[in-house]
């Protein structure tokens, strides 16, 4: 699976989605951030509809799913997904502990260490 693919898009819109609802509620500038990154990593377009559908109402069931989802998905788009959700974490300028341990929780089903994770937030700014 890659960013390309109709899956690997939804994926990632699902991934987002769940980073900007750990604060329990998707606002207008998340869902604008979410369109922009999606369609900068696949190069489709999407809607705010589109992310609305992917919102998660569920983390621990999404987290479940989330081993079998990646596992089809290449190393470079499972890194795409991390650099992302980082970004995506902070578009309402504040990142909360409950966005930042979903993104650790996220990284763990990508496949990424604990130092990585860190590395990638000290990158991305």
């Amino acid at each position: 699976m890659k960013a390309s693919d109709a899956e690997g898009r939804e994926l990632l819109c699902r991934c987002l989605a769940a980073v900007s609802m750990a604060d329990g509620d998707l606002d207008g500038r998340e869902i604008a951030t979410i369109v922009t990154m999606v369609e900068q990593v696949t190069g489709s377009e999407i809607t705010a509809d589109d992310v609305v559908a992917a919102t998660i109402e569920d983390w621990d069931e999404f987290q479940a799913e989330l081993a079998a989802l990646v596992e089809k998905a290449t190393s470079e788009f499972r890194l795409q997904i991390l650099k992302t959700s980082i970004l995506v974490g902070r578009a309402d300028d504040t990142m909360i502990d409950a966005e930042v341990e979903r993104i650790y929780l996220l990284a763990e089903a990508l496949g990424f260490s604990r130092p990585t994770v860190d590395e990638q937030f000290k990158v991305i700014r």
